[in-house]
């Protein structure tokens, strides 16, 4: 892999819902570097993003305990209309940053219920990642052969991101 695709990785937290009515307010995050997503370009990308696509620029793309824990309050600030008729969950794998205790006790503070899925059994329980995020992952790819453009391409990518959709329990 080339240094420069190295260096323009973005993160794609995506949530779904199984409520279609709710699904138009659950965030979807996107984290990239501050390589990927130069300072100059940031106010265009979040104007071209929609109201939920919350831009995170970070010296590096990856997630860790921090944007987890933040992502979970931004999930319970979004779904706090429902909260009387449904109770978020959240599915997650078990990886180090989602067993994190400042993540579980963010998801705790916030009510929103963790269900933490083993190893090797992930794929079962998340759909975005086995039917959504492969298509999305493999448009971006070929997008980002043709250009080297990173605002240009985030640009034509976000309508790939509204497809995405937290769980939520009635």
């Amino acid at each position: 892999m080339s240094r420069w695709k190295r260096r323009c990785c973005m993160t794609h937290v995506g949530l779904i819902c199984d409520q279609t009515h709710i699904q138009p307010r659950v965030p979807q995050v996107i984290i990239g570097s501050e390589a990927t997503l130069p300072t100059k370009s940031m106010t265009s990308l979040r104007a071209a993003c929609p109201p939920t696509v919350i831009l995170l620029r970070r010296r590096s793309a990856w997630s860790n305990r921090a944007p987890c824990a933040w992502i979970a309050k931004q999930l319970a600030h979004a779904l706090a209309p429902y909260s009387a008729r449904f109770q978020p969950v959240l599915l997650m794998d078990a990886s180090r940053i989602h067993v994190a205790s400042v993540v579980l006790r963010a998801c705790h503070r916030a009510g929103v219920w963790v269900v933490l899925v083993p190893a090797r059994l992930a794929w079962l329980m998340q759909p975005l990642d086995t039917h959504t995020a492969s298509n999305v992952t493999r448009r971006i790819c070929g997008a980002s052969t043709k250009t080297h453009d990173v605002a240009a391409l985030a640009t034509a990518t976000w309508p790939l991101v509204s497809s995405c959709r937290a769980y939520t329990a009635r």
